[in-house]
């Protein structure tokens, strides 16, 4: 296994095969017949570099005092009514963050409480509303001339990302260690 040393002497994913590879060769001579090369390696990287789980579910005072600084810094002007609204109604429905951000008004029925998703990740899905999130989306402006539930800065467009706006709300409320994913673990639970 020395074709797979980086050229350059340092530690790339090529030169990564040489740690798992060859204890997985020593090894063949012992395994059962039915385990074919590919998984064996595959147990012996899985255990020699395992891979940490991360799961992180917000108190229901993070949620109360996420809620807080999101007024407080919509009102300041930190961050958009756009990125304010989508980060509630991310926290309100357990919806992906691609799912919200994307979203337009002729997906909302707010007659029947549901938002209904035709581009989602897993299909076409309807996701009930609380009166929460019915009341953060009626509150929202609409503008005539944007499709968008969450518009963009330029007219016609949609909100394009949350990274920045998340950053600033997280950092406020003194949860560094929450991703915006996590939101949606929180909603489920």
């Amino acid at each position: 296994m020395d074709g797979c040393r980086a050229s350059d002497g340092g530690r790339s994913g090529t030169s990564r095969c040489t740690g798992t590879a060859g204890p997985a060769r020593s090894w063949e001579r012992y395994l059962p017949l039915s385990q074919s090369g590919s998984e064996l390696l595959f147990d012996v990287f899985s255990r020699r570099y395992p891979t940490r789980g991360r799961e992180r579910f917000l108190l229901e005072r993070e949620f109360d005092r996420l809620g807080r600084v999101l007024a407080e810094l919509e009102t300041a002007g930190a961050i958009s009514t756009s990125a304010a609204g989508a980060l509630r109604l991310l926290m309100l429905t357990g919806c992906r963050r691609n799912e919200i951000v994307t979203l337009r008004w002729e997906h909302v029925d707010l007659e029947h409480d549901e938002l209904r998703l035709r581009d989602a990740k897993t299909g076409a899905r309807a996701v009930p509303l609380s009166p929460a999130a019915k009341q953060v989306l009626t509150a929202l402006p609409r503008r005539p001339d944007n499709p968008c539930v969450f518009p963009g800065r330029v007219r016609g467009t949609r909100l394009h990302t949350l990274n920045a706006s998340w950053q600033v709300v997280r950092s406020a409320a003194g949860l560094e260690d929450v991703r915006l994913h996590d939101l949606r673990h929180s909603c489920a639970a």
